[in-house]
């Protein structure tokens, strides 16, 4: 049986967290972009767009923090991620 310990729980939480983000987000732009005039069926093409962004530069700075399959000259720099 496993434990259950805080990197656990901590994690679950922001799986959880970022799953209600997500779907909250997914609902404004979508309906933000339905306002604009988007055909209601490109409508979804928006949120994906936004929040895909968001999800890339995540894990591309995960990554990069990582060092984990980084061309070295990215590994070694010293770069302020806001």
């Amino acid at each position: 049986m496993r434990r259950i310990n805080a990197e656990n729980v901590s994690l679950a939480m922001t799986l959880v967290i970022a799953a209600g983000a997500f779907v909250w987000s997914f609902a404004v732009v979508n309906e933000l972009a339905a306002m604009a005039g988007q055909h209601r069926a490109l409508a979804w093409i928006g949120p994906v767009l936004v929040d895909g962004a968001i999800i890339q530069a995540t894990v591309a700075v995960a990554v990069a923090s990582s060092g984990v399959g980084c061309p070295r000259r990215i590994r070694d720099s010293r770069v302020l991620l806001v």
